[in-house]
C-alpha cells in the first residue's frame, strides 16, 4: 500500500532543497517529499567553488543573482553560518572592444540596482579595489568591479534550506533512488520509490547532471550535458 504527496522532489542539491523550502514558505501545508540517491549536497553542490556575482549579460540572470544575495543574507540573519563574504569580483580586459561591451553591460546592471563599475587602468586604486596592488599588466585597458560580489559555502546553504524546509514540514529521505513514473495519458499520477508507489500529480526533477539520465528512463529527453570545469587558485 502506497501513500500520497502533493509534490515529490528528486535531488537534494541546492536547487532541490531551495525549491522545497520556497514551496513551503509560500504555500504552507503542502505535503512534500524530497529524496536523494545519497545525501544533501552530495553532487555538484558540494563541489562548487560557489563564487557569487551579479555581473551577468542576461537581465534574468542578474535578477536571479540579486534575489539569491537577498536570500543568503536572510539565512545569515536566521543564524546560519554560510561564510557569505562580499569581497568583490573583478574582470580584467585587454581588448578595448570587449571592455566597451563590458562597460555597456555594467550600465545595464546598474539599471537593475546592482553595484558595479567599469574602471579604466588609471582607476585601479588599492583603496577602492583591494587586489589592485597585485595587478601589474600594462596590457589591461579596463576592468569591471562588483564590490558586493564574493563567495560562500554552497553545502552550508543547501543544509540551511533543508533545515528550514524540514522545519516547515518537508519530509526528507536520503539514500533513495527514483523509480518509474505512473501516468494517466500525459498526466503524472505517481512515482515508484524502493518498490513503494507514492501517489502524486507533481514530480520535480532537480538532480543536476543526473537529471537527463533519470528523465530518459521516464521517456523524456532533457538537453542537459555535463562538462568538466577547471578551477585555479592563486595567492
Amino acid at each position: 500500500m502506497g501513500d500520497s504527496r502533493d509534490v515529490v522532489i528528486v535531488g537534494a542539491g541546492i536547487a532541490g532543497v531551495s525549491i522545497g523550502e520556497h514551496l513551503l514558505r509560500y504555500e504552507p501545508g503542502l505535503s512534500i517529499l524530497l529524496i536523494d540517491a545519497e545525501h544533501v549536497g552530495a553532487g555538484s553542490t558540494s563541489r562548487s567553488l560557489a563564487a557569487f556575482r551579479h555581473q551577468w549579460s542576461v537581465p534574468a540572470h542578474v535578477a536571479f543573482s540579486r534575489y539569491s544575495g537577498e536570500e543568503y543574507e536572510r539565512l545569515v540573519a536566521l543564524g546560519y553560518r554560510l561564510e557569505f563574504r562580499r569581497n568583490g569580483y573583478l574582470f580584467l580586459y585587454t581588448d578595448r572592444d570587449r571592455f566597451r561591451h563590458a562597460s555597456d553591460r555594467a550600465a545595464r546592471q546598474r539599471e537593475q540596482g546592482i553595484v558595479v563599475d567599469a574602471i579604466g587602468p588609471e582607476g585601479l586604486d588599492p583603496g577602492r579595489i583591494p587586489c589592485a596592488s597585485w595587478i601589474e599588466d600594462s596590457h589591461i585597458v579596463g576592468v569591471t568591479w562588483g564590490p558586493r560580489d564574493g563567495f560562500l559555502d554552497p553545502l552550508a546553504v543547501a543544509q540551511a534550506y533543508l533545515d528550514e524546509a524540514r522545519r516547515r514540514g518537508l519530509e526528507y529521505r536520503p539514500g533513495v533512488l527514483p523509480g518509474s513514473l505512473t501516468k494517466n495519458g500525459n498526466a503524472i499520477t505517481g512515482i515508484t520509490l524502493a518498490g513503494d508507489r507514492i501517489a502524486t500529480e507533481r514530480v520535480v526533477l532537480a538532480a543536476g547532471i543526473w537529471s537527463a539520465s533519470i528523465a530518459l528512463e521516464w521517456g523524456l529527453a532533457l538537453p542537459i550535458l555535463s562538462a568538466k570545469r577547471y578551477i585555479y587558485h592563486s595567492r
